[in-house]
């Protein structure tokens, strides 16, 4: 191999390993980076083992005040996913006050859900309705919890359509807000159960998401940048002692 072209082969490795690197670490950075108000996916990645079986996420916001409104679509796959029942916003906020309340008869200063999710999309409108002068939320908290049950095994990303995200203020307006933060749900087939006197045969699943797979591209890709150059060096060595 000539000089020229080692050169070129081992810097093309190189920087397939830190493009994989960097596209692993960016979501990360990303929500650490992020100071404005914002939306984010809480557990931002989850695991349901077998079909039939459900979990609930959180929608939660980030850095608000005087939060007199929240509006967002969340998408996901309704091929792997369907929602079980409807939008639940009895939680209160983690901290600040008041807490998010369905009847604000009952709970002065609450908000007021409107629900339209359909198939593949939670549609979510909360509006304050609080008395003349009552406190609106401030902080970091949630906002509701969605429940959705496996139908197929695979990973659905649940992704908010930016479009339909609204954090509003006092006046109607729309605040200035940070992108929100996406989150993904995994379903894999569950283990069966051990024997009676064994151990159980484990399930290999075929893993195709490109995050899981980095590390090992990385690695690779480092492993055959150091094999290419030993074999250069041991054929310049060679070359040198032929002719010398």
């Amino acid at each position: 191999m000539k000089p020229k072209s080692f050169v070129v082969v081992v810097l093309v490795l190189l920087l397939i390993s830190v493009s994989v690197l960097a596209l692993k670490i960016q979501p990360v950075m990303r929500a650490r980076a992020q100071s404005l108000p914002h939306l984010f996916v809480y557990p931002p990645s989850t695991t349901i083992s077998g079909l039939g079986e459900s979990v609930a996420i959180e929608v939660k916001v980030a850095n608000v005040t005087n939060c007199y409104g929240v509006d967002f679509w969340l998408n996901y796959n309704s091929t792997l996913l369907s929602q079980v029942g409807g939008v639940d916003i009895h939680g209160p906020f983690s901290s600040g006050n008041p807490p998010i309340r369905p009847d604000p008869t009952t709970h002065p200063g609450g908000y007021v859900l409107t629900d339209l999710s359909v198939a593949g999309t939670v549609k979510v409108s909360l509006t304050f309705v609080g008395a003349v002068g009552a406190p609106s939320f401030n902080g970091t908290g949630t906002v509701c919890a969605i429940t959705l049950q496996a139908e197929a095994l695979g990973i659905s990303n649940l992704t908010f359509d930016e479009t339909k995200v609204k954090i509003w203020n006092p006046v109607g307006s729309a605040q200035p807000r940070d992108p929100s933060v996406n989150g993904e749900i995994m379903i894999i087939a569950p283990s069966p159960p051990p024997p009676v006197g064994g151990k159980a045969t484990p399930i290999n699943i075929p893993m195709n998401k490109p995050e899981l797979q980095a590390p090992w591209i990385w690695l690779t890709t480092i492993i055959l940048s150091l094999a290419v150059t030993v074999v250069y060096v041991k054929k310049r060595k060679r070359h040198t002692e032929i002719n010398s």
